[in-house]
């Protein structure tokens, strides 16, 4: 397994503070830090987005993004994952 660069790895902390930030000010709970979703080949792609929860269900969101609510985080579609997640 190869180690993520320092830089990156920066990076990726310091977006995780933001989505913190995020929830607390919104006033919803992290679920979860990232997620993974299998592929037709076997792995899995792990999306760099959180997952939280209102009232009306769950979501993914980053600290630029928020997708609407779904039921479970099962019915998420991959398709809102990666629009969510590339936004940062």
């Amino acid at each position: 397994m190869k180690k993520m660069p320092a830089v990156a790895k920066k990076k990726s902390t310091a977006n995780k503070k933001k989505q913190d930030y995020v929830a607390k000010k919104q006033g919803f709970d992290t679920v979860q830090k990232t997620i993974s979703r299998p592929q037709k080949n076997g792995r899995r792609k792990t999306f760099q987005c959180s997952i939280g929860k209102d009232e009306k269900g769950y979501f993914a969101y980053t600290h630029r993004a928020r997708s609407k609510s779904y039921p479970s985080k099962d019915k998420i579609p991959v398709s809102v994952l990666n629009s969510i997640s590339s936004t940062g």
